[in-house]
């Protein structure tokens, strides 16, 4: 005997599939995004991605003052001196690139 219900019901179960599907390949492709965020500031281009960004919380905590510095790689594999208003400002702008990605209207 032919039961329509059970047709409505594995189209539903096809659309959520088709839906978390969607949702997850939409998320990998963000995270890989995120993991590749740079930033340019005075000239010079810093990795953005979580890692760089959590890494840049531990000279902003540690230098004493302003004018102190801290060794820092470039994206592109050169080192800098940077100092506390500097790695406060790569951070601003990593932070708000990161949103752009995870805020997308």
């Amino acid at each position: 005997m032919f039961n329509s219900s059970n047709i409505k019901m594995t189209a539903d179960v096809e659309v959520v599939e088709k839906v978390k599907k969607e949702r997850l390949d939409f998320k990998t492709t963000r995270e890989e995004t995120v993991a590749a965020l740079t930033v340019e500031y005075q000239g010079m281009v810093f990795d953005a991605n979580e890692e760089s960004q959590n890494r840049m919380l531990r000279p902003i905590a540690a230098l004493p003052n302003d004018t102190d510095t801290w060794l820092w790689v470039l994206a592109d594999n050169t080192v800098v001196n940077l100092n506390k208003p500097q790695f406060i400002a790569v951070l601003t702008l990593s932070g708000a690139a990161q949103t752009a990605v995870w805020v997308q209207e």
